[in-house]
């Protein structure tokens, strides 16, 4: 059986063993690199971003706040480009 994911409402499919990302409302298919697939997974187990930003900085010995605003841009980059959520909204929510 394979590690297959919905996030955000139905919207995104995610498969982690194949690091891809399946954007539902837009048909837009998202191959990720393995950053990107553990940003992905760790916010699909419910991690909030700064925990997720945190991970990542110690895993890949990065500043963290360099690697927050990689994750913002990340996900920017599945949103539409109108509908874009801002940090602060990410940041509420997390």
């Amino acid at each position: 059986m394979t590690d297959t994911t919905i996030l955000a409402n139905d919207r995104f499919i995610f498969r982690k063993d194949a690091s891809f990302l399946f954007d539902s409302r837009t048909g837009v298919e998202h191959k990720l690199n393995a950053t990107a697939a553990l940003i992905v997974a760790r916010l699909k187990e419910g991690w909030p971003i700064d925990a997720v930003s945190r991970y990542i900085s110690e895993r890949y010995d990065v500043d963290c706040e360099v690697v927050t605003s990689d994750v913002f841009e990340l996900l920017r980059g599945f949103a539409d480009p109108v509908a874009c959520p801002q940090r602060s909204e990410f940041e509420k929510s997390s």
